[in-house]
């Protein structure tokens, strides 16, 4: 049955000379018809250009080819939101009076018709595989172009690089083919269509096809051309695609060549004596084979395939001795240059592909192995994502991201979910990336219905296959991925056996391939032992065997160990989604990756996700902010759950992306013996030696140098440790009360293709004890207190330049004024315990529901007493005593107002055991807007919180107040520092407020109250006031980020605040 409907569908896909006529409600439609996945479209194959000369094709740069013509650019464009009602036969003759698109683009973000992200639910009526009619817009494009003279008797190909969903194409009023699959080339050769001089493409592009029920990824939904568009111009026999293979020996050193070329003759030429060259260059551009490697072409056209068994891979073959090996860390490319010549020995044409030189195992151990060694994924999810652009990405911005990975300490990353545009492939290959390429293939809202139906069979096939055909040679590439959340059956486990036919060198991964019904001990979904209810998804009992590593998504890092530690499989286990970095998020990272190092088994993971996919849109005001799902529209949406990336929109770094990169970094330092500055110093990486870093350290004391140095390391090898000194003075005991700290710092010695030289890889930072010299206390200048007011509403106090009051009622600071400038304004001294929510709090956990005892429980406080002690004229007492949540909890502030202005506040708050976790334990002040200017010593210079603090060192930073907060695309809590022993908020004039700590604290400060940052969905919804809000907090909870959907979202226990006994103290001194 199965074949029956491949054969039907291949003959679709190429025997059809014109389209079927379009009937709107007809279950003929092509886009309508999953057996339909092309008319007359090229059969798939590697991207490659064609040169005249081999000289031109060794630089592997279509640029330097005179056969390619890019019809990107200005089209003439008509929109209809019913196919019914779009232009019939526009394509018969130029358009008059249409609007012009930017090709590449989506036109919903030019205008036409609603941008939707939603995540499971498909955002059209489900009715597989028909479209609803009255909801399925249409793109008309039409553009015309000129056929070089040189162009005369070549072969002429119509490269469409992306078209979302499905399309035909028209040229010179003729038709030439129909495609669907919205991530992958479609090609057709337009050969006799073509004509001299100037010719007309006409394009029409529906929203929505039968192929739209396998894209249902968590990414917005746009529309139309999104990648580039080509002519590709080639020989009448050409080289029409080819697959190289390279075999390392046993032991990792040599190495074969194998080729499998394939020859096309469209014209009817007589090929006797033609014939193909191979030449290999290594990565300085010299020969590495004496003579190039022939084979007549005839031969490769008439290969004979045998009854048993099938061919031998490889038409060419060639041993090479010790080629340089590519790794993610050592990228070395060499490049394979084919040259076709005819029975003369003149040049058809010539084509080329960079290839590396690597192995991808598995040990029985379980351990993923890149060249025989032990390689660990440090890896991301990626989608394709521009903030003003939507789905259309240029080179640059591609660049961008891979060279931010490299910096980030990113080795791997996972093409979420489709194959991206060939240029990623091959900015992978150059700067060395592991890349899992996946298809694009995602059935979330229907399940796993589609893989288990047979007539769906040729669209699963063909989305891996074209996939696979398109990105064969491409070394970076370690895993072919499946697809992602489309359940499993038939149709997925034909597709990892013709993958894992077709491909040996490489693995196959697919996460849903989850309990094998082959195998004794299986247990059904229905039944009520099913183990995947507890969402641990431990093994039942193994996963399927057509898959090479097991795929596990969003655990926390106890899960992981379990599903590590499950016996009977030995493959390696990989994350390919975790981490769930929405909003403030990415807590317990480091607690992930001591597991991972842990369990060899652990091969590493994804973070989910790269970028956050907001699009920049302004308001009525014209203030610009990133929206989100409902922000154009779309009824049905996912709201902001397209945030959840570990930069921004605009490439700029999120706190949590340097935690991350901490946590990757290839170098472990630790401490020996920290009296004489020894370390032990550990090589993570897995092929390159310490010696291409320069170790720069520092000696600080309260955040300023007092010693320096630069040491250059020596050749450690990858696994090896060494032995680091610093040869620094001794730290004699000094009078200061000051903390002492050594930070060491990874450098790039010299420039890599990823970054400058000097770029910081790795570091750690160690505090130094010291023995502290007592210093002789400061006389104390007496400085009289006056008692202005003192009734039963209000206290009011005056120093040394200074006023003071409290109301009474509440036990808060009603103002706080010094040297004639107010400090604090009212409400001061605030106890809080709620935290504008993040989305892993409000999306998440939803604490809202389990925490909301906390919510209000500062504001809705009792004054249990206000005490004030006079007696000494000097110094002023404050006892507040509140009773909070019915008697459950109190909190008793202990103030002592001295002569200078200065306040001591001591808090004890006590919580009953049998309330829930608490938030944040706090106190809050408000002060004039004008002290903007943000110092502190503590934990920086980014966000940290108590479970995402592993990359924040101890020092003395300072930053304006808006560089000190975090932008968050959906405002939420932000802007924590941690391990703060002082934090000061001044003006220009060097006037302010500082906040002294007794012991260590958490501290932030905001523009904004915390109503105002609860309140708002977008940045824009936040006000501009005339005050600045400050924390001063004991502590507060981790932000977690296990996912953003159950109560996996709340920090890991040890983040947690528990209910109980707190003290803690801090002064509140004016600063001059």
């Amino acid at each position: 049955m199965i074949l029956a409907f491949i054969v039907l569908a291949i003959t679709f896909t190429c025997c059809q000379s014109q389209p079927k006529k379009i009937h709107v409600n007809s279950p003929n439609n092509d886009w309508e018809n999953p057996l339909v996945t092309g008319i007359n479209k090229e059969p798939a194959r590697a991207i490659m250009y064609s040169y005249d000369s081999e000289e031109d094709a060794l630089f592997c740069n279509r640029e330097r080819s005179e056969r390619i013509l890019f019809l990107n650019g200005r089209w003439k464009f008509h929109f209809a939101p019913t196919p019914d009602s779009a232009p019939e036969f526009f394509y018969e003759s130029k358009v008059e009076g249409w609007d012009e698109i930017e090709v590449p683009s989506n036109w919903e973000i030019k205008g036409y018709g609603t941008a939707i992200y939603t995540n499971i639910v498909y955002p059209f009526k489900v009715d597989p595989p028909y479209i609803d009619p009255s909801d399925n817009p249409v793109g008309c494009y039409q553009r015309h172009f000129n056929i070089p003279d040189s162009w005369v008797d070549l072969n002429i190909t119509l490269h469409f690089g992306g078209v979302s969903s499905a399309f035909y194409v028209w040229v010179n009023g003729e038709f030439v083919g129909y495609s669907q699959g919205s991530r992958l080339p479609a090609e057709f050769n337009i050969t006799g269509k073509v004509k001299p001089g100037e010719n007309r493409v006409s394009v029409k592009v529906f929203r929505w096809c039968d192929g739209s029920y396998l894209e249902d990824q968590d990414h917005w939904r746009l529309s139309g051309i999104h990648r580039e568009v080509t002519l590709l111009a080639e020989p009448n026999v050409r080289i029409a695609d080819f697959f190289v293979q390279t075999e390392l020996d046993e032991q990792y050193r040599d190495a074969l060549l194998k080729l499998r070329p394939e020859i096309q003759n469209t014209g009817e030429v007589e090929l006797d004596g033609y014939y193909l060259e191979a030449m290999l260059y290594d990565p300085t551009g010299s020969k590495v084979f004496q003579e190039p490697l022939r084979r007549d072409v005839l031969s490769i056209i008439n290969e004979n395939y045998p009854r048993l068994d099938n061919v031998k891979f490889a038409l060419f073959e060639q041993k090479v001795k010790s080629p340089l090996k590519w790794s993610a860390e050592i990228p070395h490319l060499y490049t394979l240059v084919l040259a076709l010549k005819s029975e003369t020995g003149s040049l058809l044409e010539a084509k080329s592909c960079h290839i590396g030189f690597r192995s991808i195992e598995t040990s029985e151990e379980g351990e993923l192995l890149i060249n025989g060694k032990y390689v660990l994924l440090y890896g991301v999810n990626r989608h394709d994502h521009n903030r003003y652009n939507g789905k259309v990405v240029s080179r640059q911005d591609m660049l961008q991201d891979v060279l931010m990975m490299k910096q980030f300490n990113f080795n791997a990353v996972r093409t979420s979910h489709y194959p991206n545009d060939p240029y990623w492939y091959d900015l992978c290959d150059k700067y060395g990336i592991y890349v899992m390429d996946e298809a694009n293939l995602e059935t979330h809202g229907q399940g796993g219905l589609l893989s288990n139906q047979p007539q769906w069979n040729h669209s699963f096939m063909e989305r891996a296959i074209r996939m696979v055909e398109r990105d064969k040679n491409h070394p970076s590439i370690i895993f072919w991925s499946l697809g992602n959340e489309s359940g499993r059956g038939p149709n997925h486990a034909s597709m990892a056996a013709w993958i894992s036919d077709f491909d040996v060198t490489r693995l196959v991964h697919y996460e849903p391939a989850q309990g094998n019904h082959r195998v004794k001990g299986y247990i059904p979904p229905s039944d009520p032992g099913y183990p995947y209810k507890n969402m641990h998804r431990i093994a039942n009992p193994i996963d399927q065997g057509y898959v090479d590593v097991i795929g596990r998504f969003y655990p926390t890092p106890e899960m992981a160990v379990e599903i590590a530690d499950q016996p009977g499989d030995n493959r390696p286990v990989i994350f390919s989604e975790y981490a769930h970095s929405m909003g403030n998020s990415t807590g317990n990272f480091k607690e992930f990756w001591d597991v991972f190092r842990e369990k060899k088994r652990i091969i590493g993971g994804f973070i989910w996700d790269w970028m956050d996919q907001g699009i920049v849109k302004t308001d009525d005001n014209g203030a610009a902010y990133y929206a989100y799902g409902g922000d154009f529209g779309d009824s049905i949406n996912s709201g902001n759950f397209c945030l959840n990336g570990v930069i921004f929109p605009d490439h700029t770094p999120k706190p949590a992306l340097y935690e991350v990169k901490k946590v990757h970094q290839p170098v472990d330092i630790r401490v020996r013996e920290i009296s004489t500055l020894s370390f032990e110093v550990l090589n993570r990486h897995h092929f390159v030696s310490l010696e291409r870093y320069l170790v720069k350290w520092k000696i600080t004391s309260d955040g300023d140098v007092i010693q320096d140095g630069t040491i250059v390391m020596p050749r450690v090898q990858p696994g090896e440790s060494f032995h680091l000194e610093l040869p620094a003075k001794k730290i004699g005991k000094t009078g200061r009360k000051g903390r002492y700290f050594v930070r060491i710092v990874f450098t790039l010695k010299e420039e890599m293709p990823w970054a400058e030289a000097g770029h910081e890889v790795a570091f750690e930072q160690f505090e130094i004890p010291q023995d502290i010299a007592q210093s002789e206390k400061p006389e104390n200048r007496f400085l009289e207190i006056k008692v202005v007011r003192n009734d039963s509403k209000n206290l009011e106090l005056e120093g040394n330049n200074f006023k003071l009051s409290f109301d009474k009622q509440s036990g808060l600071v009603n103002e706080y004024v010094y040297g004639g400038k107010k400090l604090i304004n009212g409400g001061g001294l605030q106890p809080i315990f709620w935290r504008p929510q993040t989305d892993n709090d409000r999306r998440g956990s939803k604490t809202h529901k389990i925490l909301a005892v906390w919510k209000d429980a500062g504001s809705s406080k009792t004054v249990e007493s206000f005490q004030f002690n006079e007696s000494n004229p000097a110094e002023k007492e404050v006892i507040v005593k509140y009773n909070m949540l019915e008697g459950k909890a109190s909190w008793e502030n202990h103030i002592i107002i001295s002569g200078d202005g200065q306040m001591k506040v001591s808090c004890t708050i006590v919580a009953d055991e049998k309330l829930p976790i608490i938030p944040r334990i706090g106190m809050q002040i408000v002060i004039p807007e004008e002290y903007n200017h943000v110092s502190w010593f503590g934990r920086g210079p980014h966000e940290n919180y108590i479970d995402r603090c592993y990359a924040a060192y101890m020092g003395h930073f300072e930053m304006k107040l808006d560089k000190f907060i975090t932008p968050y695309a959906y405002p939420q809590e932000n802007a924590n520092r941690t391990g703060v022993r002082w934090m000061r908020f001044s003006n220009g004039s060097g006037e302010g407020i500082e906040v002294k700590a007794e012991k260590e604290l958490s501290m932030s400060a905001w523009p904004w109250s915390a109503e105002q940052l609860e309140k708002a969905t977008h940045t824009n919804e936040l006000p501009e006031n005339d005050f600045i809000t400050i924390n001063i907090d004991l502590k507060q909870m981790g932000v977690g980020g296990n996912d953003t959907w159950s109560q996996k979202a709340l920090p890991l226990n040890q983040y947690r605040i528990l209910p109980g006994k707190y003290n803690y103290a801090f002064v509140l001194i004016p600063v001059k």
